[in-house]
């Protein structure tokens, strides 16, 4: 573990952190908190045992797959992202794999590997989680997920940023449920409230320097994708044409399908952004650039 204040401590993830793992924030205080529980099992031996609150950011399984070491602690998460964390029919409905045949999923799940966690208690925007001298501010941040939050410690400006990773890849807004205008306002959000230290859930774990402009970089990421899409709708183009370019992700691995499934998600999520603000046309199932 590495100490960031008196009381709190990173936790990082195997593989630094990449996915089906996570880093995680350790409370160490009257009362001891764990945010988040993917960081691997033999990562999480320091803290085994020693976790009385388990917090989870959102109902991802590369932040929750880890919530079975720790039977005797309190779970926590956000009631928005609550049911599909208690259940696979929900998890199935928020990400949209509900679309998916079952020999389909059975070839995805492996990789996804969704644990079902039992949930003991939810809590909002801006409340205040008491460990003792620790105080950690709620902050709820939809987009990733209805319920994605983060947590801050006013005291020392510090930002448990989870899934607003300001990984290289940019923001991820690939689920049924995932939202790319809520994230846009939830990242402006947090460049608001100004903090001083981020704790990451993946990558780069703990960012002391610079953090604003970092967060202003990982949000034009948004601006850049659209940009992209608008380039290819020069001439008519239907989602699944633009899909099947390869736009956001230059790689589609197997299963092939599930990275499609991503990619479309995203670029159609870009396509009703842009068709509300008036930037393209659509027409016969194909979509133009409105200046084209």
């Amino acid at each position: 573990m590495q100490k960031i204040t008196d009381t709190i401590y990173l936790v990082p993830g195997k593989r630094n952190g990449t996915f089906p793992y996570c880093h995680c924030l350790y409370i160490k205080d009257d009362v001891c908190g764990l945010i988040d529980s993917a960081a691997g099992k033999d990562y999480l031996k320091p803290v085994l045992g020693r976790v009385d609150v388990l917090i989870n950011s959102h109902f991802h399984p590369d932040h929750v797959r880890g919530n079975g070491l720790f039977p005797k602690a309190h779970i926590r998460c956000h009631a928005d992202d609550t049911p599909a964390l208690e259940s696979y029919e929900e998890m199935l409905r928020y990400t949209g794999y509900d679309r998916f045949t079952p020999e389909q999923i059975a070839k995805f799940m492996p990789i996804i590997n969704h644990r079902p966690s039992r949930v003991d208690s939810t809590f909002t925007d801006g409340e205040i989680l008491d460990f003792g001298r620790t105080k950690l501010r709620v902050i709820h941040v939809p987009g990733h997920t209805p319920g994605h939050c983060c947590f801050y410690e006013e005291k020392t400006g510090l930002m448990f940023g989870a899934d607003i990773d300001l990984s290289s890849f940019g923001p991820w807004y690939a689920h049924e449920l995932s939202d790319l205008e809520a994230f846009e306002k939830s990242l402006q959000k947090v460049i608001d409230i100004n903090p001083h230290i981020f704790v990451s859930g993946h990558e780069d774990g703990y960012i002391r320097k610079g953090v604003v402009n970092r967060l202003k970089d990982y949000a034009q990421v948004f601006t850049a994708r659209e940009n992209m899409i608008l380039k290819e709708l020069k001439a008519p183009q239907t989602l699944e044409d633009l899909a099947a370019k390869q736009l956001i992700y230059p790689r589609h691995p197997e299963p092939e399908f599930f990275f499609y499934y991503f990619e479309w998600q995203m670029i159609k999520k870009h396509l009703e952004k842009m068709a509300a603000d008036n930037k393209i046309i659509t027409e016969k199932g194909k979509y133009l650039a409105a200046n084209a």
